[in-house]
């Protein structure tokens, strides 16, 4: 599964989220997801329940977009934004036989704070800490696949998903008591996964990996949720199928009782509430940057004047190696990290489709040359208890130069 399940701190990815129940039966909605891989952080380093995770961040541009979206009749907090607390692939647990598998320790839920609400998670706007746990078993409590494993395989999980506390909880595996949830996961390899969606075009082997939530007891009759998660060979996740059965969150007829929907043990999830398909990714590339004073002329190193209004303009964009299934390789969207000739490092800017204009302002130096280096920003903000192990060793770009005349 390496070649699938790919979480390298930096990854980002940008996926069309539709809504097919947003305000009932009919009643779509289409917006973005994204989803970027955080640097490798340790939970409560230098403690006994230390635990090295990679946090898959998930934001969203508005309540209707998947993580969490805003469903008809469902009952529940739809205004978050997540970090999911996976554990690193080179992380051991002591005590534990869990070297084979991917999986979670918890989740971290913050509000979402619009407009800029897909930009940033910030440690101000969180919510609550959910600790995933197991009673017995010598499976991980929340896993999300297998790193070796023959396919079609089903594995069956009990989790104490249970233990909620703030920030500053020091997550722990265990927990004595009874189950308050089930995580069912079902693996299947895919040789012709295909998605065209117009932005991403992708034909080739796949994985699908089915996951089933519902409660402790009666676990096919009480409200269940089935997400079918696509990954695609050397690019990683692609695409999520969102399906409630059993009445979930009170949804009525929008969830109907498993036994009258093949879409619940079916192979194929036909008519999903949520379907999440990718756009574009990134994962690490080198940036090839330029400059320009008019957004037409683009160099590495320019001279700009004081526009009518007074300020100084300048155009920045980047370009990268062509991906596989995408024909665009300048379209970047996300935070770039700037690092001057000093070697001072610092989050820069939010980049739109691979172009941002600059302002300046009217008070900068005239005669002044400014240059600088870029790559893509990997989220390094200071969450408490967490503290970041490693720089994701993304390269630098070629540098440019800004002279104000």
């Amino acid at each position: 599964m390496s070649n699938y399940f790919i979480y390298n701190p930096g990854n980002t990815y940008i996926y069309k989220s539709t809504n097919y129940n947003s305000g009932g039966v009919g009643a779509v909605y289409t917006g973005l997801t994204r989803l970027q891989i955080e640097r490798e952080t340790s939970l409560c380093y230098g403690t006994s329940n230390s635990i090295t995770v990679r946090p898959w961040r998930f934001t969203k541009e508005n309540d209707y977009d998947y993580w969490n979206p805003k469903i008809y009749n469902l009952q529940q907090n739809d205004n978050l934004d997540l970090r999911w607390m996976i554990v690193s692939p080179y992380y051991t647990a002591a005590g534990y036989n869990f070297g084979n598998y991917y999986w979670g320790i918890g989740d971290k839920r913050y509000t979402n704070s619009y407009p800029r609400a897909w930009y940033d998670i910030s440690p101000r706007d969180f919510v609550v800490f959910n600790n995933y746990q197991i009673n017995s078993g010598s499976m991980p409590p929340y896993f999300v696949g297998l790193k070796s494993i023959a396919m079609p395989s089903i594995f069956y999980s009990k989790a104490v998903i249970g233990t909620q506390g703030g920030a500053t909880l020091c997550p722990t595996i265990f927990k004595a008591g009874s189950a308050t949830g089930n995580w069912k996961i079902r693996m299947e390899k895919l040789n012709n996964l295909v998605i065209n969606n117009g932005s991403f075009n992708y034909s080739g082997e796949g994985v699908r990996v089915d996951y089933f939530e519902g409660s402790a007891t009666n676990f096919m009759s009480n409200g269940l949720l089935r997400e079918s998660w696509y990954f695609a060979k050397d690019i990683g996740l692609v695409r999520v199928k969102v399906a409630h059965f059993n009445n979930y969150g009170n949804m009525g007829t929008l969830a109907p009782p498993y036994s009258q929907s093949s879409d619940c043990l079916g192979d194929e999830i036909e008519n999903p509430d949520v379907d999440v398909v990718l756009k574009n990714y990134y994962l690490n590339p080198t940036f090839y940057v330029q400059v320009s004073a008019d957004g037409s002329n683009w160099n590495t190193s320019i001279n700009i004047t004081k526009s009518s209004d007074g300020n100084y303009y300048y155009y920045l964009k980047t370009t990268n190696q062509v991906r596989q299934g995408l024909a665009s390789d300048s379209n970047f969207t996300g935070y770039l990290e700037a690092k001057n000739p000093n070697g001072k490092v610092f989050k820069w800017l939010w980049i739109q489709n691979g172009v941002i204009k600059v302002n300046l302002g009217s008070s900068w130096p005239a005669n002044n040359t400014s240059c600088g280096f870029f790559r893509l920003w990997v989220p390094n903000d200071a969450f408490p208890n967490e503290t970041i192990l490693s720089d994701p060793g993304i390269p630098w770009s070629n540098e440019i130069c800004v002279t104000t005349k």
